[in-house]
């Protein structure tokens, strides 16, 4: 039995990484299935596939991890940490991407910080 995607890579869902990783992961499956179920290559083929993937999906896994992290000071600059209600935060990131001198000034905190 094969298992892939996020069923064997689970991570949250920051970067949006869970879908390439999925199609990586079943590309590589296939095309070594479809080579053994062809006699082309021998069932030893198949063992490659967790040697390749797991590395991966681990680097994968400690990046979405490490992700979570970082939001926390992104938020904050962002002005939005200390604000519960979901229309209170959509409204606080219209007015950040609105074409005013305003959102402009708002967003120059935020350059200086993470340039």
């Amino acid at each position: 039995m094969f298992c892939l995607g996020d069923a064997v890579h689970r991570h949250p869902p920051s970067n949006g990484l869970g879908s390439n990783t999925s199609i990586q992961d079943a590309y590589n499956l296939v095309w070594k299935l479809a080579y053994v179920l062809r006699g082309t290559a021998g069932e030893a083929l198949l063992d490659s596939y967790d040697a390749e993937r797991a590395p991966i999906g681990k680097q994968i896994v400690l990046r979405a991890n490490k992700s979570i992290e970082e939001f926390g000071p992104i938020f904050t600059a962002l002005g939005l940490t200390d604000a519960g209600d979901p229309e209170q935060l959509r409204a606080r990131i219209a007015a950040r991407t609105a074409n005013t001198p305003e959102a402009a000034a708002s967003a120059r905190p935020c350059a200086r910080r993470w340039s």
